[in-house]
């Protein structure tokens, strides 16, 4: 399905849920999508990166790869690391002695990392920068550890391939102000990322410091940033294929708000509007298990313990939820076959059926309500099968109508009938617990009982249809010239008489069809299978494995995870919202 988004008036939020009076103003009041991260959020993955994979941020000669303890500053590593025995320093080839066939140890680290958000309470900025933050700003603190063996004596002549002259060190910890801007109009917007000032301590005499500062501004500013931007910007901007072929979906930067991005509240917020989506989902398989088989996931509940804010926030507005949620829900399709019989009558279907359009709703007891769902009878094909009584012409020597199923009409209601489902489903936080894979958070979609669904109408057309059927069953029936035929239906009152007089069947054929669909189960078979589909077969709206890997293994460096402490979803009236807290 394609769908177009409307353009949403242009009044500030502030991309905050708050109360003005009466009013409450959604995170998502001016976008389609809202996504925050905080700034604690930012330092555990940088932290949990640094001590998964520190190889990534320490350097040195092969000397110093083999003896950590040499290193200027201490490496904090994850147990695993050292349980793997991981290398901590990637090696490089030592630096050499100009003119001499020496070499030296040297090393080269970043040994600390962090971001501060404003209003800042993380890095506390140096004079030189003009502390406080300001607004819409950030604040970066990089510790930079690095050391050489060398000794103005020289060596006392040890062979060129021996080192033993310990490392001196020295650290700098370089901070920096910094800023992003969304420019351009949707359609040809740009990222322009942007550093303020930098400022190098313990870095002297001051002629040399302003050297370098000033030149890493122009580097970044004019260099490395535009680049940067640009990629990103291609990255955000550009049509993105969704995973595993699902479709497409093309967003751009909401200009409904002053700030996109806003940096303010410790959070670094985007506001986003999608353009376009494009949704072919197909789905297969049973809920609870994992994706691609190997193993199964039994589902328990885990609260949250830590409290304040949320490492990560995502909210989606209710209309472009309803856009996707209609998308799951197109997925469903039904076919099924059957038969009855009650009285005189027995009837047998065979149908096939998908569901479209419809109307949803989130409520603030956490429920979406989906109403008037249609359900479009791909084919719906009717038999019905009649006995009819004995009737006696001539009694005692000629009777008609002596068989126990005398007559069969076929109807084809394809396109005839009108019905509609409506249904309510709870969005449900679940913790898998693996078994031969891995652990993991599930956002699944709970049906809430009942489901209604109505035969609403039926064609105006179907009684004359039936007719015509049942006046060609019986002509059948009874063979013989059209003279003959005719004149048994005129005495039986014509097939207006076999109806209302023979059959008891009433005036409003359409309706009397309506409830033998309904006595056949046709109604329960199709609600049973949409609760089948909801419940099983609908795949988990939002997965994560526990902890999320973002690095592979690489030869013997572990894989990169980040644990996920949890995962909570929350459903009101404007929007659902998402929220992630990453373990320590």
């Amino acid at each position: 399905m394609v769908v177009s988004f409307p353009t949403y008036a242009k009044v500030r939020s502030g991309g905050r849920s708050v109360n003005d009076g009466d009013i409450c103003m959604a995170l998502t009041n001016n976008c389609d999508i809202y996504a925050a991260i905080h700034d604690a959020g930012i330092n555990r993955i940088v932290r949990h990166v640094m001590e998964q994979r520190p190889s990534l941020f320490n350097y040195g000669s092969p000397m110093v790869a083999k003896n950590v303890s040499s290193l200027c500053c201490k490496v904090n590593v994850a147990p695993e690391v050292t349980l793997a025995q991981n290398p901590i320093v990637t090696p490089q080839d030592p630096l050499d002695v100009l003119g001499t066939p020496y070499h030296m140890d040297y090393c080269v680290q970043l040994a600390r990392g962090e971001i501060d958000l404003h209003p800042g309470n993380i890095v506390n900025l140096p004079a030189e920068l003009t502390p406080p933050l300001p607004p819409q700003r950030l604040g970066l603190h990089f510790k930079m550890c690095a050391g050489l063996g060398c000794s103005k004596r020289g060596w006392d002549e040890p062979p060129p391939d021996k080192y033993v002259v310990p490392l001196s060190c020295f650290s700098l910890n370089l901070y920096a102000i910094a800023g992003c801007i969304i420019a351009g109009v949707p359609g040809n917007q740009v990222i322009r990322p942007v550093v303020d000032d930098i400022e190098i301590e313990e870095l002297k005499p001051e002629g040399i410091a302003e050297c370098i500062e000033c030149y890493a501004l122009h580097a970044l500013n004019r260099g490395i940033l535009p680049m940067v931007g640009t990629a990103a910007s291609k990255v955000a901007f550009d049509m993105i294929d969704l995973p595993d072929s699902t479709g497409h979906i093309q967003v751009s930067a909401s200009t409904a708000v002053p700030d996109n991005p806003a940096i303010e509240d410790d959070q670094l917020k985007l506001f986003v509007d999608i353009d376009h989506i494009d949704l072919a989902l197909s789905f297969s398989g049973l809920g609870g298990g994992t994706p691609g088989g190997g193993g199964t996931v039994v589902r328990t509940v885990r609260n949250r313990t830590r409290t304040g804010n949320f490492d990560m926030t995502a909210a989606v507005s209710e209309k472009s939820f309803q856009k996707v949620f209609q998308a799951v829900l197109s997925g469903f399709k039904v076919s099924n076959s059957g038969s009855a019989g009650w009285g005189p009558f027995t009837a047998s279907y065979d149908f096939a059926a998908h569901l479209e359009d419809g109307s949803l709703t989130l409520n603030s007891d956490g429920t979406i309500r989906v109403k008037e769902l249609d359900v479009v009878w791909d084919k719906f094909m009717l038999g019905v099968g009649i006995d009819l009584p004995t009737i006696w012409i001539i009694p005692g020597i000629w009777s008609i109508f002596d068989s126990n199923i005398d007559v069969g009409v076929g109807l084809d209601l394809s396109g005839i009938l009108t019905s509609e489902i409506s249904l309510s489903v709870l969005l449900k936080e679940f913790y898998g617990v693996g078994a031969g894979v891995p652990n993991r958070w599930q956002t699944v979609i709970v049906p809430v009982l009942p489901f209604d669904i109505d035969l609403i109408d039926i064609s105006a057309t179907v009684g004359g249809l039936f007719q015509q059927a049942l006046k060609s069953a019986v002509e059948k029936v009874l063979g013989g010239p059209n003279w003959f035929s005719d004149s048994i239906l005129w005495l039986l009152g014509g097939v207006e008489g076999i109806i209302e007089d023979i059959l008891d069947i009433p005036d409003d054929i359409g309706e009397w069809l309506l409830d033998m669909i309904s006595d056949l189960g046709i109604v329960q078979v199709v609600l049973d299978l949409l609760y089948d589909y909801i419940a099983l077969v609908i795949p988990p709206v939002f997965e994560v494995e526990d902890p999320y890997p973002i690095l592979d293994a690489d030869g013997v460096l572990i894989p990169v995870r980040l644990p996920v402490e949890y995962i909570g979803i929350k459903v009101d009236t404007q929007e659902l919202t998402l929220n992630v807290d990453m373990g320590d």
